[in-house]
């Protein structure tokens, strides 16, 4: 990616990490729409949450992957919310959710710091796999509980 593209993208992730609160309460309030979350301790969907933005930040800023440890507490989060009878279906639907909402505050990001047309949509296509990428880690970790459960 030029180096324009991605000096935007830097800017609009520096400006999300500045939000990360105010995001962080957002994505709770979208989580609080699905009924099967209320079992979820709420120490656990805030982690979650800040997760969450850390991940986008990190991927706008070029870097594919986070730390291992937080790498594999998503797998973790997955297996957990199965064990807190959270259905895989309302799993995916929520993740999207909380990323639909960070991918509107990278928007608004984007259009409060002139960022380049380019480079929002390199960013947009970022988020997007981003998401696609855990929603299928999250459902996996799922299915691989319930296997463990069955062999055992």
């Amino acid at each position: 990616m030029r180096d324009g593209r991605q000096d935007g993208l830097a800017r609009v992730a520096q400006r999300l990490e500045e939000q990360s609160g105010p995001l962080v309460d957002q994505q709770l309030a979208a989580l609080s729409r699905f009924p099967s979350y209320r079992r979820v301790p709420a120490e656990d969907l805030r982690r979650s949450c800040e997760r969450n933005v850390l991940r986008v930040v990190t991927s706008l800023r070029g870097d594919p992957r986070l730390p291992p440890e937080i790498e594999e507490d998503e797998h973790d989060s997955g297996r957990r919310r199965a064990l807190q009878g959270v259905p895989s279906d309302d799993v995916v639907a929520a993740y999207r959710a909380v990323l639909g909402v960070l991918r509107d505050a990278f928007l608004d990001a984007a259009a409060s710091l002139s960022i380049p047309l380019d480079a929002v949509l390199a960013g947009t296509r970022r988020l997007w796999e981003l998401t696609d990428r855990f929603s299928t880690e999250l459902v996996s970790a799922r299915h691989q509980l319930d296997l463990d459960l069955v062999r055992r």
